[in-house]
């Protein structure tokens, strides 16, 4: 029976994380009659999930919130919802955008910077329905980066530390 060869410590992958900096929304649907929502973002890379805290009566709310994720799959999306929060009914969708992991790894910094990136209805039958109206929705992400290193994440700032915990805020 031959010995197993396993890689030296140099050769093995390194764990990537993917650092999430969520800064704001703008153009969001009103839910409630007095005009008004309680937004907050749900993210989701595979079966993992973290959200912001919750902003009140806001059609426009700023978050300022970073988290982190270990990397298992690079092919997999960083799914971006916006909810609304209802204590006494179902949460309420306001939209989302689907970020392929493999977009940022082609980047020559492994960052796709600070960008708004334009909130999608759940269904192709939803996005048929609302093709006339002129209202968009919009969340900004600040640089959606990887860091292949142990330790430090690329953040807004350089080699800041990605959220106080991979994964913080988890669901």
């Amino acid at each position: 029976m031959g010995a197993v060869e396993r890689p030296e410590p140099a050769q093995r992958s390194a764990p990537m994380r993917l650092c999430v900096h969520v800064l704001e929304a703008r153009g969001l649907s009103a839910i409630y009659l007095n005009g008004s929502s309680d937004p907050y973002v749900r993210l989701q890379l595979g079966r993992r999930r973290a959200k912001t805290t919750v902003v009140k009566r806001s059609l426009s709310p700023a978050w300022d919130e970073e988290f982190g994720f270990l990397v298992a799959d690079v092919a997999e999306d960083l799914v971006v919802s916006v909810l609304n929060e209802d204590r006494y009914f179902s949460t309420d969708f306001l939209g989302r955008v689907r970020v392929p992991l493999a977009a940022i790894l082609e980047t020559e910094d492994h960052s796709l910077g600070t960008a708004w990136y334009q909130l999608q209805p759940k269904s192709s039958k939803s996005r048929r329905k609302k093709r006339d109206e002129i209202t968009e929705h919009w969340v900004r992400i600040v640089n959606l980066s990887y860091q292949i290193e142990h330790g430090m994440l690329v953040s807004g700032r350089r080699n800041a530390p990605c959220a106080a915990q991979i994964g913080h805020r988890d669901l």
